[in-house]
């Protein structure tokens, strides 16, 4: 009898363990994605710091130019109804000039039409855009599952904004590299820098990703997105060779359910100049320098760039 109560206890101290966790299942990248993409499936909204450094080089006809360019913007984002709103500076270096300016940008739906403000020098930019289906199942990561082929998970933790966050690193290929960068690409087509995505191909990027060991929301994700860059440059112009000297994304997520809503201001819908009439009248002004010797170009941009 008394072998009998030790083996009950035994039995029940086995059973008190796991129900505290001595058998937890094992973290793997699979099991980590699947729980972050279940988190912000559900999720209202969110906030970000977006930050941005790229480093370009372009060659036309013996004209040489470097340009750094970055970005630093704080985002929100809401899923009902999808809406995204940024706010923060563009800063470019043009052959030794500096260009600071801030920007602001909204991205919705309205009238049936899938809308991009962009306000920059206090004049706002319109322009139409693609459904913002894509671009919202980025931002919570719907797809993120079919990376765990693709990622390693650290083995050890790692903190990131004061959270202990799982790290997943990989390089990533081919059809996955689009779901990725639909957010980017957003970001900087409301900018005036479209990409196209199908020279994304045969190319490839770093990415890291922290997770919260906690409640398992993303903090962190970094891209390393040269080649992909360069790619799309070269791909989208002819006459120009570009090189990419480094291009960095970098998305640190600040919080959760946190955003109550995102208006447009009415001075925004109101005052706005729809894009894509300014770029048509820019390129059809374009056509009167084919044939131009690029040669004295720099000369007159530098002084350009001194009026501003």
């Amino acid at each position: 009898m008394k072998n009998k109560k030790h083996g009950l206890a035994a039995i029940l101290a086995l059973a008190l363990a796991f129900t505290l966790g001595g058998c937890q299942k094992a973290a793997t990248p699979e099991r980590l994605l699947g729980e972050m993409a279940a988190k912000t499936a559900k999720m209202e909204s969110c906030t970000m710091n977006m930050d941005m450094d790229m480093k370009i080089a372009a060659s036309i006809e013996g004209f040489d130019m470097d340009m750094d360019m970055g970005m630093d913007i704080d985002m929100e984002v809401t899923t009902e109804p999808a809406r995204v709103h940024g706010n923060g500076k563009l800063s470019m270096d043009v052959m030794g000039q500096n260009v600071d300016m801030d920007m602001e940008m909204y991205s919705l739906q309205e009238d049936g039409k899938n809308l991009s403000y962009v306000k920059i020098y206090d004049t706002w930019l319109k322009q139409e855009t693609e459904d913002m289906t894509a671009t919202m199942e980025a931002y919570t990561f719907k797809d993120i599952q079919e990376l765990s082929q693709s990622l390693e998970l650290a083995d050890e933790t790692q903190t990131e904004n004061d959270k202990e966050c799982y790290v997943l690193s990989g390089n990533i290929s081919g059809d996955a590299i689009k779901g990725m960068l639909d957010t980017v690409l957003s970001n900087m087509s409301s900018s005036g820098l479209d990409m196209d995505t199908d020279a994304f191909a045969d190319t490839r990027l770093d990415y890291r990703l922290f997770i919260d060991k906690e409640d398992k929301y993303p903090v962190k994700m970094t891209m390393d997105l040269k080649d992909l860059m360069e790619s799309a440059m070269n791909a989208s112009q002819n006459e120009v060779n570009f090189t990419c000297g480094g291009c960095d994304f970098t998305y640190v997520f600040t919080g959760f359910n946190t955003v109550a809503s995102i208006e447009l201001p009415d001075e925004a819908r109101e005052s706005a100049t729809d894009m894509e009439g300014l770029t048509d009248g820019l390129l059809d002004d374009g056509a009167a320098f084919e044939g131009e010797d690029f040669s004295d170009i720099s000369s007159e941009l530098s002084g350009d760039l001194d009026d501003l």
